[in-house]
């Protein structure tokens, strides 16, 4: 799942800010945390679901379709949290998940779908991963307005290069001591907005790989659009 490049990837992130329900399929049962509701953010669930039907599609044609070979997912930023989404509706589906990694997530939903997805998920197949000054794994904040935002397990949390190595989270999906211990985002995304070339949220693993990660650099594309990739 690639992250955003144009527009509508933009207004598609903006909206989620808003939590909607975590809807499941015919015949499965909701998404709960205890009594509380999964809920993931709007824009994020209607691009997932945009694409889902041609997502299972593809799969089934290289074998991979419910009960058949194990499908690895990744994504950056919008991309990212799309994954999250797609790690647990494929999962609840009868698919069978190999590993997950995904970079500069936005918070993909509240407490609610983190539990839940912590739940279903096994433990050691889904990383998160981080780095510092990355203004976008900030968002949505926890106590935005609607609240309850949280991130989905498990955090892998670059300070440096990745010479220098990581840290990883405790799998709860939150860990105060990595990336959310620099809660600055405000000061970050203006970093981001004054020069892009020097963004982190575009330059993930960037001493070991040499293109942005902004969504138009896999598809042969221009720049235009870049500001709205990195405010995923």
């Amino acid at each position: 799942f690639r992250g955003t490049s144009n527009n509508v990837g933009w207004f598609a992130d903006a909206a989620s800010w808003r939590l909607v329900a975590l809807e499941t399929r015919p015949g499965q049962p909701h998404c709960f945390a205890g009594d509380k509701r999964c809920r993931v953010g709007a824009g994020f669930y209607e691009s997932y679901r945009s694409i889902v039907h041609y997502i299972e599609g593809n799969l089934s044609e290289i074998g991979c379709g419910p009960g058949g070979l194990p499908v690895d997912i990744t994504g950056h930023s919008l991309g990212a949290a799309q994954a999250a989404i797609a790690q647990y509706d494929l999962t609840m589906a009868g698919y069978t998940m190999g590993r997950a990694v995904t970079f500069g997530a936005p918070r993909t939903g509240n407490w609610a779908f983190s539990a839940a997805f912590r739940a279903l998920i096994k433990n050691g197949t889904s990383y998160r991963v981080t780095q510092a000054q990355d203004p976008i794994v900030h968002l949505p904040p926890m106590n935005a307005v609607g609240g309850g935002y949280c991130h989905v397990p498990t955090e892998i949390s670059y300070a440096g290069t990745v010479a220098q190595g990581y840290q990883q989270g405790d799998g709860t999906g939150e860990n105060l001591h990595l990336a959310d211990e620099d809660w600055h985002w405000p000061r970050m995304l203006k970093a981001c907005a004054d020069d892009m070339s020097s963004c982190k949220h575009l330059h993930y693993m960037a001493d070991a790989m040499k293109i942005e990660m902004d969504g138009l650099s896999c598809t042969n594309g221009t720049v235009q659009g870049l500001l709205a990739g990195v405010l995923v």
